[in-house]
This record gives structure tokens, C-alpha cells and sequence, in this order.
């Protein structure tokens, strides 16, 4: 068979008076077999032979059965191309899923990272410790839970000077403690408070702390009571 000449990545038959082109070389060659008598490839031909039915007693029947059969065979091979194709394209598309889905996975684990962040750094509403303890306490204990919100709120603006690099609840109610002067109330109390006072405008959230703890600092006064 005569070598192809490629324009445009198009397959064109050589033959005079032809000129016939095609796409595909396979294509080529299947013209180049039926138009101008060429013989066919080796796997066309031992394809055939595996289809053809034999001419064993040369009635037209037989013979049209074995021209079909020839016939058919390069739309069987076409078939078996576009099955390897469809393979190959399911498989990355299996394998482009995959990869955006461990995308989409650390997307979202960012996602919780920076929710959580923000949480921290902008504090918890005072509403929602108002209902939590409210719902645990009688009108008693809201006279004593304002008592020792005002307690931390006397000790942050009398040591100002002294909290300019920040504060955490939990350095509070230690320094609280420690001095001894005034109520004895436990470490999440004291956090609950300087939540209150953050709500208010009289503490600012400041940094995450190294230990994941939140800083304040004191920029403020109160505006209210707590009711």
C-alpha cells in the first residue's frame, strides 16, 4: 500500500484522479481496499476470515452471506475503537472525580478552621449565656451572676495600666484569686462575664493565644445592667 499523504492532518488518497480525503487513516485504507482493489491489512484480513461464512456450495445465498460478512467487518472494528475509547474516558472522569473530591474535602475543613477562628476572635453572644444560665438559675442567682459581672469589670478598669498587652479569662480569674479581694466566682464565670463586657464595647477581642485561648483588651465602659 502506497503511503498517505497528510495535509491538515487529513488522510488523502494518491490515486490519480482521486483525491479522496479522510480523517482517519484506517479510514484510507478501507477506501484505498474497496475503490482501488488494494489489498487489506493483516488484521482486516484475519479479522474477515474469523466472520466470513463459506462459499461451500457457491449458491447466491452463500455468497451473499460471505460478501455481508465482509462487509461488516471494519463497522466491527470501528465498534471495538469506540468501546476502548469510552473505557479510557470513564476512567478519568472516575479519576477527575476522585481528585476534586479530596479537593472539595480540604476545602471544607478550611472552611471550619476560619468559622472557628472568627467564633474565637468576636467572642459568644451575651444573649446566649444570658439563656444558658438563666435557664439553670432562679431570679436569686441573676442578682448574684450581676454581682460578679460587676467584680470583673471593678478589677479589669482598676488595673488598666497593667492590661495593655491583653487578657484572658482565664489570667483573670487567677490574678482575681490571687488578690483575694474580691468575689470568689469559678473560671467560667469569669469567662462569662468578659463576654458580657465584650458584647457591651467594654473589652475588644484581641488574638488566638498560643494555647488557643482568646485575648482582650479593655477599651470601655458598661452601657447597662444585666437582666
Amino acid at each position: 500500500m502506497p503511503p498517505a499523504a497528510t495535509t491538515e492532518e487529513r488522510f488523502v488518497c494518491e490515486e490519480p484522479d482521486c483525491g479522496r480525503s479522510y480523517s482517519r487513516s484506517r479510514a484510507l485504507r478501507r477506501h484505498l481496499t474497496q475503490s482501488h482493489g488494494y489489498p487489506p491489512s493483516e488484521k482486516t484480513a484475519k479479522n474477515r476470515k474469523k466472520v466470513a461464512v463459506p462459499d461451500t456450495d457457491g449458491t447466491p445465498a452463500a455468497r451473499v452471506r460471505a460478501h455481508l460478512a465482509e462487509l461488516t467487518t471494519p463497522l466491527r472494528e470501528e465498534l471495538t475503537t469506540i468501546d476502548k475509547q469510552i473505557e479510557g474516558l470513564s476512567n478519568e472522569i472516575e479519576a477527575f472525580k476522585a481528585a476534586k473530591g479530596r479537593e472539595i474535602k480540604e476545602l471544607r475543613e478550611m472552611k471550619k478552621q476560619i468559622e472557628r477562628t472568627l467564633r474565637g476572635l468576636s467572642g459568644k453572644p451575651a444573649s446566649n449565656i444570658m439563656k444558658r444560665t438563666a435557664a439553670s438559675a432562679g431570679t436569686g442567682n441573676r442578682f448574684d451572676q450581676q454581682a460578679k459581672l460587676e467584680a470583673v469589670e471593678r478589677y479589669l478598669t482598676s488595673h488598666a495600666d497593667g492590661l495593655t498587652e491583653g487578657f484572658t479569662a482565664a489570667e483573670v480569674h487567677r490574678w482575681m484569686a490571687e488578690e483575694g479581694t474580691y468575689i470568689a466566682m469559678a473560671p467560667d464565670k469569669v469567662r462569662d462575664a468578659i463576654n458580657v463586657l465584650h458584647e457591651r464595647g467594654v473589652v475588644r477581642a484581641d488574638r488566638i493565644t498560643r494555647g488557643g485561648g482568646q485575648s482582650f483588651v479593655l477599651i470601655g465602659g458598661s452601657n447597662g445592667e444585666v437582666t
